[in-house]
């Protein structure tokens, strides 16, 4: 509808680190563009730093992980290591430690917070089912 307003955020890193991996792509519509991104296995680190470094954690960046999980994207370990060596976390300085970070993160999660954080944004309600400790530790294991 014409009426409705979106909004959009953006972030900038401005001191980035290095280790991302980026791709290409066409896009026709609105207008015919080509836009660098960076890849699947680098937006999953991005995410996984996101949430392991994060002094609280955010129910919207638990939903995106499961959703790289459940797509088998294969992390860019690199660059998720080069992140933690710029930003520390609390859970893991090895990337290479990550789903044993994920699931110690998972097991003291406050999940009543999660979802409240997180349901505004579902257009499925029903999704909400899927954050559950349980999912997130069998999304590990698949790996």
């Amino acid at each position: 509808m014409a009426s409705q307003k979106i909004g959009i955020k953006l972030e900038f890193e401005l001191n980035p680190p290095p280790g991302a991996d980026f791709s290409v792509q066409v896009v026709s519509s609105p207008a015919l563009m080509a836009e660098g991104l960076h890849d699947l296995p680098s937006l999953m680190a991005g995410k996984l730093h996101a949430v392991l470094a994060r002094s609280y954690t955010k129910g919207r960046h638990l939903y995106d992980l499961v959703w790289y999980l459940g797509k088998k994207v294969e992390l860019n370990t690199g660059f998720l290591q080069n992140e933690l060596e710029q930003q520390s976390s609390k859970w893991c300085s090895d990337a290479g430690d990550w789903r044993t970070a994920v699931c110690a993160l998972t097991l003291k999660a406050d999940w009543a917070a999660i979802y409240r954080d997180v349901g505004p944004f579902l257009e499925a309600g029903s999704e909400i089912g899927m954050l559950r400790e349980e999912i997130f530790l069998v999304a590990l294991d698949a790996e």
